[in-house]
């Protein structure tokens, strides 16, 4: 009976094993599945990697050559602007060597004529005369006490030709540049007109309507 209960037993044990042993099986073979997939999804990333990385190594070529372009539009387009520039300043101080020979043969030309009104345009390089409309019946023409003459730092000749509107008290209230003027820097035309319209004067004529004289500057370079 003993021997009966010990073989029972034994088979129980190996039925036990090879059971757990075919589970084991299914459980590596399982494993090895799993294994081969995350190969196969390795080997697929390497791949999606590899294109991505020589993706980003077109696109750095294309940056690369971007740049470069760039940088030869950028010295052409600075060439072009300093072309134009001295073309620009070429033609500026042909005009204005053009416009400064015709001013000096008109002023020798006039010089008489400006005598003749008492020399409005006077030594210190100033001139007036009237504007249409603007004259004051009984009181004559203004009389200009000075001849302020200012003196700035310019490379270029040319003259500046103001507009002033005078009141009865001989003062200047209001100066502005003419289109006569012929100066191409408009920071000196402004300091000229500024000096101008501050020191200039005019004899007072008590009762006298506004009027309007110009007073004209010649500008030498230097």
């Amino acid at each position: 009976m003993k021997k009966i209960f010990i073989n029972s037993l034994l088979c129980i044990l190996i039925f036990g094993c090879a059971e757990k042993k075919a589970l084991l099986v299914e459980e590596n073979q399982e494993l090895r599945l799993q294994i081969n997939n995350l190969q196969d999804t390795k080997r697929t990333l390497n791949l999606q990697n590899k294109e991505c990385q020589n993706r980003i190594s077109q696109l750095q070529t294309n940056i690369n050559g971007l740049e470069k372009e760039k940088k030869q539009l950028n010295t052409e387009v600075r060439k072009l602007n300093e072309k134009a520039l001295a073309h620009t300043i070429e033609e500026i101080e042909s005009a204005v060597n053009v416009s400064h020979n015709a001013q000096s043969k008109k002023h020798s030309k006039s010089k008489k004529l400006d005598e003749a009104v008492s020399s409005p345009f006077g030594d210190g390089g100033g001139g007036q005369k009237f504007g249409g409309g603007m004259g004051s019946p009984g009181f004559g023409r203004l009389i200009r006490l000075n001849a302020p003459r200012p003196m700035p730092q310019t490379d270029y000749s040319g003259q500046v030709v103001i507009q002033l509107t005078v009141n009865d008290k001989g003062v200047v209230i209001s100066a502005k540049s003419t289109s006569a003027t012929t100066h191409p820097d408009q920071n000196v035309i402004k300091l000229v007109v500024d000096h101008v319209k501050k020191n200039v004067k005019f004899k007072a004529q008590p009762g006298a309507y506004i009027r309007t004289a110009y007073y004209t500057v010649q500008i030498e370079a230097g």
